[in-house]
């Protein structure tokens, strides 16, 4: 490649998604290909971008480590249970956790299943705190004390086509909507 080359590469732009790549192969990538090409560096959000999908990689290799077995018998229960019902209350936890892993400054605490709510998210900055309920569907937060919570976490708020003649009694974040990112929702004033 020469050198008008490396300047249009360099003023132009480009989309690149890694998955299922060895570290290896992306430091080899970032050697071999990065390196001549921005010869002022990678920037940091590249960086970031390439260490997570290291990182994801590492993640998946555990993951095929794990005792794997064909079991008719439980995949059969899977798939009965996944027929009653498709998503859990734990899908919400997951995901919000998976969320606040790439939030360093936020985090979760999380109380016994006997207690109630489930969680106290906290912020280390500020050191302001919320106490979390999470549910599957947000109408699912019925009969609990809304006075001892600040947040429903659900899959899906749904409390307004379940209770249409009454308000949500919580602000809701609704985390298996809005492209990835989850939707907030105010609590609704009388």
């Amino acid at each position: 490649m020469g050198e008008n080359d490396q300047k249009k590469m360099s003023e132009g732009s480009a989309n690149i998604t890694i998955t299922g790549v060895s570290a290896e192969l992306l430091h080899e990538f970032s050697e071999k290909v990065m390196k001549p090409l921005y010869a002022g560096g990678i920037s940091e959000a590249i960086k970031d971008l390439m260490q997570k999908a290291v990182e994801k990689q590492k993640q998946n290799e555990i993951f095929s480590k794990f005792p794997w077995k064909r079991d008719e018998e439980r995949f059969h229960e899977v798939e009965y249970r996944f027929g009653i019902k498709r998503r859990y209350e734990n899908y919400a936890i997951f995901t919000l956790g998976d969320r606040l892993a790439v939030n360093s400054h936020i985090d979760a605490v999380f109380r016994s299943p006997r207690e109630s709510p489930d969680a106290i998210l906290y912020d280390c900055d500020s050191e302001e705190t919320l106490d979390v309920e999470f549910e599957e569907f947000s109408s699912d937060f019925k009969g609990h004390d809304p006075t001892k919570c600040d947040l429903i976490a659900c899959w899906t708020h749904n409390w307004n086509k379940r209770y249409p003649d009454e308000k949500c009694p919580l602000a809701v974040y609704e985390v298996g909507s809005g492209e990835g990112l989850g939707t907030f929702y105010p609590k609704e004033q009388s």
